[in-house]
């Protein structure tokens, strides 16, 4: 202290808060109040607005997800089709879509690989998803073999009286030559008055004469002849 200088109070010893521009020094007091005022704009902010930590219901630029083709038949086991998805964004504009997770709900009947390739396995009708964040579309796909092929067959070629009876049988396959099941073959003779043929492929001769024994399974047939 220097002379004629007013004399210090024990006031002025006391410590006193001091601010710099890398440091803040501050009463306790102070240092609560600003933790408990920063928790409740937090929460403030977390009322007002959306839960940050909920995921995106689409990925960003994406508005619309759909799979392409919406459905399809398919005719023969071990038979494909490639579904794929679009993607749009807001402004209508296809956009690319990775990550997509393919599903069938029945993977007995249809198989899907990643990548959308749904393989027929037997027939029946699935519903095949696509899901890609929050976003999902389902197309339909059915599975209903188509004979393309039949081979049939006569115990016997010729009936020897009237009466006789010889047994026929018929196999109908698929375009990638898996066979039907049973059922599917329709028998008819093409003179009833000489050869009759029943539902299960049961000939009778009726009377003298040549008759055509035909399969039928779809557009696909085979004759035969008694």
């Amino acid at each position: 202290m220097r002379v004629g200088d007013a004399p210090l109070s024990a006031g002025d010893l006391r410590p006193r808060a001091t601010i710099s521009m890398d440091r803040a020094v501050f009463p306790q007091r102070w240092a609560w109040s600003l933790a408990v005022l920063g928790g409740l704009i937090a929460v403030a902010a977390c009322e007002e607005g959306e839960n940050p930590l909920a995921p995106d219901p689409l990925p960003p630029g994406i508005a619309v997800l759909a799979i392409v083709p919406p459905s399809d038949t398919l005719y023969s086991i071990a038979d494909t089709v490639h579904f794929r998805v679009v993607t749009f964004d807001q402004a209508g504009v296809e956009v690319a879509s990775n990550g997509v997770l393919w599903r069938s709900s029945d993977p007995n009947v249809v198989r899907i690989e990643e990548g959308g390739l749904a393989i027929s396995k037997s027939n029946g009708a699935v519903t095949i998803n696509a899901t890609l964040g929050l976003a999902s579309d389902s197309a339909a796909i059915v599975v209903a073999q188509r004979a393309e092929r039949v081979e049939a067959a006569l115990a016997a070629d010729t009936l020897d009286a009237i009466g006789d009876t010889a047994r026929a049988s018929a196999t109908a396959y698929d375009a990638k030559g898996f066979v039907l099941g049973k059922g599917v073959v329709a028998w008819a003779s093409s003179d009833k008055s000489v050869a009759l043929v029943s539902r299960s492929g049961v000939v009778t001769g009726v009377g003298d004469g040549t008759a055509f024994i035909t399969a039928t399974a779809g557009s696909a047939s085979k004759m035969k002849f008694t």
